[in-house]
């Protein structure tokens, strides 16, 4: 990734695109289930519950015409209309209908039609009632003469439905006896209940219901398949569920089909908790995703951020002095661990000597300027050695690189067991060596002198190489902070100054010089 790169797709907006599809996937997954495992039950229910209902109706629409034959039993059975059907006498005739054959009579047993009939089949009396009006008027033919096929041959009569084109009426036809069913058979009485608009919105007020009435004809084989005779079914529509019962009409030529609604409301539930389940489970998925979205944030989305940010910045300043945030036990501390440790061998690689394992000339400047820096606010004296090997070129040019090499690693090997730990020692390049040296107060330049007669004493003795001895000298050049300068740069110079100078007298091969130098103006004229 480049300086001016940017991060267009963050992890964190891939993982929450990854949560949501799947919460996404085991909501859709749980709604689709709860449907397939629950809307068929659902569904038993709502029908046993429609044929309850249907039954409900169905016992109800018997009981009224039950409740009309028990109406025919009573006034068949009474002594009086015994005598009026007979004609015993004729002052009992209109004494009979004044008493009987009255509007309340009408009113009370909710009867519309009433045929009085002598066994000779002539009608003693035949009137309907209009509820609406409160009167009487002569009866249709049809009904008489369907009357006359509809003469019961037991005591106990008979009963059901008629219709007369799109009319149905509840018929109840009674043998007329004595009251005590003694003495012959004079006759029959037919009483009628029109199931019309009137009687199907008062048979609804008092179930509860919604009920239609339809009249089939039975050679309509399409309504014969959808309402077989005398059974029942069921069938639904969109908001009602439709369960139907069929009776034949007494006059045979008709099916009359009710049908009773019942209102889909176990569907309408069974939808809704359907809804309300996949509704809960989202909202119980929502908080689970920010949930662990939040959770992922703050365990790894956080850190991988910051840890990007980090290694960004590492990149951009090339600080690998920088360090990530490794604290932890888990694969992101794993990851900053090993980072940091890439970066402590970058900068090994970096600020150190690959050969002799000593600080490089980079490190070494950081260093100096580190102890200058010491050396201002604690103001204290600071030494800077430059070291150069005398014959060290022949070695090289005689033995092999890999003989010059092995002679510099036990070279910085001796210097760096005679340091102080509070001395900084370096290879700045090829034969040459670098030793900052932190006086404390109470130090003077004698402390430096000791140090250069250590090193002079132990790189006078022979290095063993490839199994020869070997003998080199050194020649050092100091400065001295603030003495000489007071920034790195100039003390470098200085320091280098004074070391060619400290060869040019060892050149001279005067034994009472010294093979140190400290940094004098006439060096720098000289130079």
């Amino acid at each position: 990734m480049t300086e001016q790169q940017e991060i267009k797709k963050p992890i964190k907006f891939k993982i929450s695109i990854l949560i949501a599809v799947m919460l996404l996937i085991v909501t859709s997954i749980s709604a689709v289930s709860s449907y397939i495992f629950f809307w068929e039950e659902f569904q038993k229910l709502e029908k046993q519950d429609a044929d309850l209902n249907r039954d409900r109706i169905r016992i109800g629409f018997f009981d009224k015409l039950e409740t009309l034959h028990l109406s025919a039993l009573h006034l068949s059975s009474a002594n009086d209309t015994y005598s009026f059907v007979k004609g015993m006498f004729d002052w009992q005739h209109d004494s009979y209908i004044k008493s009987y054959l009255t509007k309340a009579t009408f009113w009370n047993n909710n009867i519309d039609v009433m045929i009085f009939m002598n066994l000779e089949e002539e009608a003693v009396w035949a009137k309907e009632f209009n509820s609406d009006t409160g009167m009487t008027h002569p009866v249709n033919e049809d009904i008489l003469s369907f009357y006359k096929s509809f003469k019961p041959f037991s005591k106990a009569g008979k009963y059901g439905l008629y219709v007369k084109e799109s009319r149905v009426f509840m018929a109840s036809t009674r043998p007329i006896f004595k009251s005590n069913s003694s003495g012959e058979r004079i006759g029959y009485l037919t009483v009628m209940r029109a199931v019309d608009t009137e009687f199907i919105n008062a048979f609804n007020v008092e179930f509860g219901s919604k009920v239609t009435v339809k009249v089939i004809p039975k050679n309509v084989p399409t309504l014969k398949n959808l309402h077989p005779k005398d059974g029942w079914g069921q069938f639904t529509e969109t908001d009602e569920r439709v369960s139907f019962f069929n009776i034949s009409s007494l006059n045979s030529d008709y099916i009359v089909n009710i049908n009773v609604y019942s209102e889909r409301d176990i569907t309408r539930k069974a939808q809704l908790a359907v809804l309300w389940n996949a509704a809960v489970i989202l909202a119980g998925m929502a908080l689970v995703f920010f949930g662990l979205l939040k959770s992922l944030d703050f365990i790894v989305v956080t850190r991988l951020k910051a840890m990007a940010k980090t290694i960004l910045n590492i990149g951009q300043d090339e600080n690998h002095r920088i360090r990530l945030n490794d604290d932890g036990q888990d694969e992101v501390s794993l990851i900053a661990h090993e980072v940091n440790k890439m970066q402590d061998r970058i900068l090994e690689l970096a600020l150190n000597d690959h050969l002799t394992n000593l600080p490089n000339r980079r490190l070494f400047e950081d260093r100096m300027a580190s102890a200058l820096e010491r050396g201002r606010r604690e103001n204290t004296h600071i030494a800077l050695l430059f070291l150069d090997l005398n014959g060290f070129k022949t070695v090289n040019d005689t033995m092999g690189h890999q003989a010059g090499d092995e002679l510099l690693v036990r070279v910085a090997r001796r210097l760096k067991s005679i340091t102080r730990a509070t001395d900084s020692l370096a290879r700045l390049g090829g034969d040459e060596f670098g030793l900052i040296m932190e006086l404390s107060p109470d130090e003077d330049l004698q402390a430096v002198d000791a140090v250069c007669e250590k090193i002079v004493t132990t790189l006078e003795r022979p290095f063993l190489i490839q199994d020869k001895p070997i003998n080199i000298s050194t020649s050092i050049g100091i400065s001295i902070y603030p003495d000489h300068a007071e920034d790195a740069t100039t003390m470098i110079r200085y320091a280098d100054i004074a070391m060619y100078a400290s060869k040019a007298l060892k050149n001279t091969k005067d034994p009472d010089k010294k093979p140190w130098c400290y940094f004098t103006s006439e060096m720098e004229m000289k130079d």
